[in-house]
C-alpha cells in the first residue's frame, strides 16, 4: 500500500494495525514530519510493515503495479492538475 503524503504516520499505524494492511509505504517531501513519523512506527513496533520515504514534488519513481492500493488523506489536493 502506498500512501501519499504520510505526514505525522498516524494514518499508516492505523492501515497496518487496525485495517490489516502487509506493507505501508508512506512518503512525504517534509523531513520533520518523517522524523515524528518513524518515531510513531518504532513506538508501535511496526518498523517491519511500514517504510517512511522523502520524496521530491513531482512524478514517483516506483515501478508499475509496485502497490496494490494508492491512499492518501488531503495531500491529493496539493498536486497540480496538468492541462497537457
Amino acid at each position: 500500500m502506498l500512501d501519499i503524503g504520510c505526514c505525522a504516520g498516524g494514518v499508516d499505524v492505523a492501515l497496518a494495525k487496525t485495517h490489516g494492511a502487509a506493507y505501508v509505504c508512506g512518503i512525504d517531501v517534509e523531513d520533520p514530519v518523517l522524523t515524528h513519523a518513524r518515531a510513531l512506527v518504532a513506538r508501535h513496533g511496526l518498523s517491519d510493515r511500514i517504510g517512511l520515504v522523502k520524496v521530491a514534488p513531482g512524478p514517483l519513481s516506483f515501478p508499475p503495479a509496485t502497490f496494490d492500493v494508492v491512499f492518501s488523506k488531503e495531500a491529493i489536493v496539493h498536486i497540480p492538475t496538468s492541462t497537457t
